[in-house]
């Protein structure tokens, strides 16, 4: 089956995607493989590094606790040097339990049997330390030096086994770690050569495929440029035997130039009858042309003279068009005279109740300023007597003042409360002073108002008088400005009637000049268009001309010799 070029584009791209899925499983495995690797480090690798170091330590701080007791000789206070040396000996032999049992499980036969000599030589060791401890305690210095060489040979052998221990499992966490780096190092060249491949074959394949079409293309544009600008032989057809996108290519272009070269053929023979219509339509063209001057020159004195009248209409209908517009303005004058002086009387009116009002309210408030004189009056008089209480109460609070004095001792009580009596006497006195001159104050501005008053009401009657006599001039004003309004609106009417029967008969004439208009465009029209007719009766003789030219440039029969073109 052929490989049609979106088929090869198909498979150029799906090789693409195999190599990057290839990419992706290899990088996809080996990080798999990395994470495992460091999984393994972290649990197991670094966890009994740990362990061991823990161990060491455990050892360590057993020798320390001994060593401690054995110098204080288990005074008061210091005498929990055997019990934490317990403590520390049993975590270590926990932490070493835990080894024999990863050992046991992962198959560590001779790591097993070193733990377990371990484990002996620590019980040696702890137990030569536990003697050694006591000597110093029961026997002091001399037995207890006696026992430090048994002592140091344990340590010493114990150590050595804890310092191998450690290192072992401190360079089995470094092989894991290594391990690590080592397949991460390799995951990355995997995934690097992987794309690098991918990277090949996409360009190889992209290559292939481009040379494939782009060698196509330059046969089929080459095939093209000699048709189009060599020979113009249209007998030539392409290769039509390729099944993809070229060969349809190849089969649409056959048809193409099949489809012009009957197009080519059909204008050779429609040529010469073309140079025939065109002498005969020259003939007419020229006879038409002399027709539509005669016809020109009588629709243009008929336009002239229509355009006249129009004119004169039109100014006709201007005058009627102002008398009717005055008219209307006029008319509209006078009915904003009628409605002014209607708001006129009624403000006349209006200002005529007011001044009714006005006065009622004058009259009321004059009353009530007389009884407020009154008022003051009355008040008056109480204030006068007021002042003859205040005057008598200080002729008394004086006589008291007399008889206390003649009392001596007994009658000071009675002179406080005396002079205390004189003195609001007194303020009484002043007070009232103050109170009657308000109250003259208050009687002089109370006739003030009366007066005042008085000459209020006076020009209220005469703002009254004024306004009725307004009143009446305005009624007589409105009568004669209505009048005046039917005769203007009754003039506008009859303005207006004229103004259109002018502007009917304008608009009759503008459509008789339109109709004249027209008609000596027409007759212009026909006149350009015979002789547009006659020049374009040259020019299609001109085409002829140049197509018969056109035509002898191809070659439309087949010759018997022409061949596909390969693609």
């Amino acid at each position: 089956m052929a490989l049609t070029i979106s088929r090869k584009l198909v498979i150029n791209s799906v090789v693409g995607c195999v190599a990057l899925l290839t990419i992706t499983a290899a990088t996809a495995f080996y990080s798999t493989q990395v994470r495992n690797d460091a999984i393994e480090a972290d649990e197991q690798a670094a966890k009994y590094a740990m362990l061991a170091k823990d161990l060491q330590f455990n050892c360590c701080q057993t020798q320390q606790w001994l060593s401690d007791i054995s110098a204080t000789r288990a005074a008061e206070g210091f005498d929990d040097g055997f019990a934490m040396a317990e403590v520390h000996a049993s975590a270590f032999h926990e932490i070493l339990g835990e080894f024999q049992t990863h050992y046991r499980q992962s198959g560590a036969t001779d790591r097993l049997e070193t733990a377990i000599a371990m484990g002996d030589k620590f019980d040696a060791y702890f137990a030569a330390g536990k003697v050694m401890a006591q000597a110093y305690i029961d026997e002091g210095p001399d037995g207890g030096n006696r026992m430090m060489a048994g002592f140091d040979e344990a340590a010493e052998a114990i150590n050595q086994d804890l310092d191998e221990f450690v290192a072992y499992h401190t360079h089995g966490l470094q092989s894991s770690v290594e391990r690590v780096v080592a397949g991460t190092i390799t995951s990355q060249w995997i995934a690097i050569l992987c794309g690098v491949l991918g990277i090949v074959l996409l360009v190889s394949m992209n290559l292939i495929v481009g040379v494939s079409i782009t060698r196509s293309l330059t046969q089929t544009i080459s095939a093209l440029e000699n048709i189009a600008q060599g020979d113009g032989d249209l007998t030539r057809r392409l290769d039509e035997s390729r099944r993809d996108e070229l060969g349809r290519l190849a089969r649409a272009f056959n048809q193409f130039a099949t489809l012009v070269q009957g197009m080519i053929g059909q204008i050779a023979g429609q040529a010469g009858s073309l140079t025939t219509v065109s002498g005969e339509l020259r003939t007419i063209s020229q006879g038409n042309v002399a027709e539509t001057d005669a016809l020109r020159s009588k629709s243009t004195s008929m336009a002239a003279a229509t355009r006249q009248v129009t004119t004169a209409m039109s100014e006709t209908g201007q005058y009627s068009t102002q008398l009717s517009q005055t008219a209307q303005s006029l008319s509209d004058a006078v009915g904003q005279l009628t409605t002014s002086i209607t708001e006129v009387a009624r403000s006349a009116e209006r200002a005529a109740e007011v001044a009714r009002e006005t006065s009622t309210v004058a009259a009321s408030s004059q009353e009530s300023i007389e009884s407020l004189d009154a008022a003051a009056r009355e008040i008056g008089n109480v204030v006068d007597v007021i002042e003859e209480i205040a005057e008598q109460t200080n002729l008394l609070a004086l006589n008291a003042t007399i008889e206390a004095a003649r009392a001596g001792d007994a009658g000071k009580g009675f002179a406080v409360v005396a002079s205390e009596v004189k003195d609001l006497a007194k303020q009484t006195a002043a007070a009232t002073e103050n109170i009657r001159n308000k109250i003259l104050g208050i009687q002089t501005c109370s006739g003030s108002v009366i007066r005042s008053m008085h000459s209020i009401d006076q020009s209220i009657a005469n703002v009254n008088a004024e306004s009725q006599t307004i009143a009446a001039a305005v009624e007589q004003q409105s009568v004669s400005a209505k009048q005046i309004l039917a005769n203007v609106e009754q003039s506008a009417g009859v303005a207006c009637r004229v103004a259109d029967h002018v502007r009917e008969s304008v608009q009759v004439l503008d459509s008789l000049s339109t109709a004249v208009g027209e008609v000596e465009s027409g007759v212009r029209r026909i006149a350009s268009t015979a002789i547009e007719s006659e020049a374009s009766t040259e020019q299609l003789n001109q085409v002829s001309d140049v197509l018969e030219t056109l035509v002898e440039n191809y070659r439309i029969k087949d010759s018997g010799s022409a061949a596909g073109l390969a693609i």
